[in-house]
């Protein structure tokens, strides 16, 4: 039976990949901007601003500061948790770091035996936001409003800990595969082994991104309204919310959902990140839930911090304001130095 609905699937699958290889020839012109752009944004913003975040923030873990620093917050929280300090530092990163961030420590946990698989799949659910730096840096510029733009990003974080809860309550720590860490210890090997690990991430991240403008120029191609509607873009890549104009507290919520859902693009880096290291199963199954809990939230805390007069907003911000005249060289060069530590690191393996 399962092999029949996969043959079944298998023809409009490949009309579909033919019928998207007649549209690449036949707007190769639209397809090679949005590449171009989509690697001028990597250059210009994804690697400045995620490459050493996640160097530090796996050094942060991996020399056992993160268990550290973060020891009297567990405390207070592990009976109501039921997860390991590790699992904890990730939680808190994950969240204060942006998108990939906590997926990418998870699966580096996972992969050093710091954590179960069992307990990563538990905090992907929880791990996943924006950041403040995004929303303050970004989504400010739509409302000029810091205030509302760290109400959004709180909003997030709650639901993210409100979700923590439910998935903890009732049941029994899945377990750690290595102990805790009482002190930080640091060293070269530490070191080369957080900027490979970084470097490699950011490689793929690059990648997906890059792979994923290809897809959304055919989107746009074939359903003009995903393309020209602002409050649909983002659905497909979250970057794109800056371009909403005369944001008013109406669409507020929808942002927040926006946000909350973080986009296909950011999805897809997510899954190529994590590298098959846990299942993100159960990650999928909450994200409904994830987005009714943001938006929920932000209403309440719109209302007992009274943000509600109507809000009216600049046309553009960061991202919508990226020359893509312009090529930065020396993140052009980090591209090339990872791309030879990755290729180094799997024929070590190998």
């Amino acid at each position: 039976m399962k092999n029949k609905i996969k043959s079944f699937l298998s023809i409009p699958l490949a009309a579909a990949i033919v019928f998207a290889v007649i549209l690449l020839i036949a707007m190769s012109g639209t397809v090679s901007e949005s590449v171009r752009k989509s690697i001028l944004i990597c250059t210009n913003t994804i690697i400045p601003s995620l490459f050493g975040v996640m160097v530090f923030t796996d050094l942060f873990i991996n020399t056992g500061a993160g268990s550290l620093v973060f020891k009297p917050i567990y405390f207070l929280l592990s009976r109501i948790l039921n997860i390991s300090s590790d699992a904890f530092a990730a939680f808190v990163l994950g969240n204060f770091g942006g998108y990939p961030i906590g997926a990418r420590l998870l699966s580096n946990m996972v992969n050093s035996k710091n954590i179960s698989k069992q307990e990563a799949q538990k905090i992907m659910c929880c791990s996943y936001s924006s950041g403040p730096a995004f929303i303050i840096g970004v989504v400010s510029g739509i409302v000029h409003d810091t205030k509302i733009a760290l109400i959004l990003w709180a909003s997030i974080l709650t639901s993210n800990f409100v979700l923590l809860i439910l998935l903890s309550a009732k049941r029994k720590n899945p377990g750690v595969c290595g102990k805790s860490k009482s002190s930080v210890k640091i060293s070269s090997e530490m070191i080369i082994k957080s900027v490979r690990n970084s470097s490699s991430a950011m490689v793929t991240i690059c990648s997906m991104i890059v792979f994923f403008s290809v897809i959304k120029a055919i989107i746009y191609e074939v359903i003009p309204l995903a393309g020209s509607n602002p409050l649909i873009a983002p659905i497909l890549e979250i970057s794109t919310v800056t371009a909403v104009e005369n944001a008013r507290f109406g669409i507020l919520p929808l942002i927040c959902a926006e946000l909350a859902f973080g986009g296909v693009c950011v999805i897809l880096q997510v899954i190529a990140v994590t590298a098959n290291s846990f299942s993100l199963k159960s990650f999928f199954l909450t994200r409904p839930l994830h987005i009714i809990f943001s938006v929920l939230i932000f209403k309440l805390f719109s209302f007992l911090f009274d943000i509600q007069p109507s809000i009216t907003a600049a046309n553009i911000s960061t991202y919508s304001s990226l020359s893509y005249d312009k090529v930065n060289i020396i993140p052009v060069v980090c591209i090339f130095f990872m791309i030879i530590i990755l290729f180094t690191q799997k024929r070590q393996a190998e």
